[in-house]
């Protein structure tokens, strides 16, 4: 039910000379008054209002600058769909995580710094701790460059999937361990990569010394 004062402040809002009368109490208004009520309705600012609206209402030029945003950022798609097994999706991964260490040490040709580009995450963080430290090494293709050279790797090696074999999904979030040894320094890197849709998005490694021998 409105109050007297609401009627009274819909009455002011109608152009000078334009009043209308009650018949009583809940009296229907004319429809002059609503059209007038409805325009005044229509300009008031509305947080209610739907998304859809306030996208009508924004500016061309804008939907224009942020459709070509959103057109101009790079499209990746996971490659490893047609992988279905844990033995499986676990070497491919392993094998990426290889072949992006060693791409990252020497990028000289465009094919290293392509594979670099396509399966590390422009937000994947880096790190490497030694002793009691560790040590961030920044994000994207440059924290795998950081990770390479910290390495200084001239082999590899990564355990198989000794498991009962089973399905996977190699585009769902998956984790490998890789370690990276350099043989000149004694130095051994055991780095845990997180990759989601086929690409990196953390490495995170400990380097350690060690020791080796026949016997």
């Amino acid at each position: 039910m409105r109050e007297a004062g609401a009627e009274a402040s819909d009455e002011a809002a109608l152009p000078k000379g334009a009043r209308f009368r009650h018949s009583g109490r809940g009296a229907p208004r004319s429809k002059a008054v609503r059209s007038v009520l409805a325009a005044r309705e229509e300009m008031q600012p509305d947080r209610t209002r739907p998304i859809a609206d306030i996208l009508h209402l924004l500016q061309p030029s804008a939907m224009l600058s942020a459709l070509l945003i959103l057109a101009a950022a790079p499209a990746h798609s996971c490659d490893l769909d047609n992988i279905t097994s844990a033995k499986a999706v676990h070497n491919a991964l392993a094998n990426r995580a290889v072949q992006l260490v060693a791409a990252a040490l020497t990028p000289t040709n465009d094919n290293d710094a392509s594979q670099l580009s396509r399966f590390v995450d422009d937000n994947a963080q880096f790190s490497l701790g030694a002793g009691d430290v560790g040590r961030p090494l920044g994000a994207g293709a440059v924290g795998a460059k950081a990770l390479a050279l910290a390495m200084n790797a001239d082999g590899f090696r990564f355990f198989g999937w000794d498991y009962m074999d089973g399905p996977a999904d190699g585009c769902r979030e998956q984790t490998v361990t890789v370690e990276f040894t350099n043989a000149s320094d004694h130095l051994v890197s055991q780095v845990q990569f997180k990759f989601d849709q086929g690409r990196v998005r953390e490495a995170q490694g400990w380097q350690r010394s060690f020791q080796s021998g026949g016997l």
